[in-house]
């Protein structure tokens, strides 16, 4: 098996999107080479996931009553392969806060590419924040990140060596 990749899942406050796609990601690469994890850009320490995305996750098979939110840090990217994020702002956030962050930045709906080096790669789908909003807004984004994920299916198996010459290391 090759190295360990870290893969952090970035938000805003850690409580819907990411905390949910990090949970589908452990389910869906169980006992792969991946490490996921995810923060938020402007999370308060501690915070449960939302009630919205807990419901998500329970339909989708998994458990998300243990996560805590956190921010992001830079102790938190050090050895972080790819940060994918959201949204193109929390890209362009990350790279303002965290200037010599080595790693690779993502879009969930762009896969596979480096916004760190391509920062104008065109497309790319964006997934909304359903905070507060009505479970159905939950459901969209839930459908919308389980897709997307689907995408880095390719990156995540080269991390386990079973693409070999197609590392995504950082």
């Amino acid at each position: 098996m090759a190295k360990s990749l870290k893969v952090l899942f970035l938000c805003a406050g850690n409580t819907c999107r990411s905390p949910l796609v990090e949970g589908l990601a452990q389910h869906r690469y169980s006992g792969s080479a991946v490490q996921f994890s995810s923060a938020g850009l402007h999370a308060a320490t501690g915070q449960p996931a939302s009630d919205g995305s807990l419901l998500m996750a329970a339909e989708l098979g998994f458990d998300l009553s243990g996560h805590r939110s956190r921010p992001l840090t830079a102790e938190l990217l050090a050895g972080t392969a790819w940060v994918i994020a959201m949204t193109r702002d929390q890209v362009a956030q990350v790279r303002v806060r965290f200037p010599h962050y080595p790693g690779r930045l993502g879009l969930l709906g762009l896969p596979g590419v480096d916004l760190a080096t391509v920062a104008d790669a065109a497309g790319g789908e964006e997934v909304a924040d359903p905070y507060g909003e009505p479970l159905a807004d939950y459901h969209r984004m839930t459908d919308q990140v389980a897709r997307l994920l689907e995408g880095w299916r390719a990156l995540f198996a080269a991390a386990d060596g079973s693409r070999p010459g197609t590392g995504g290391g950082a």
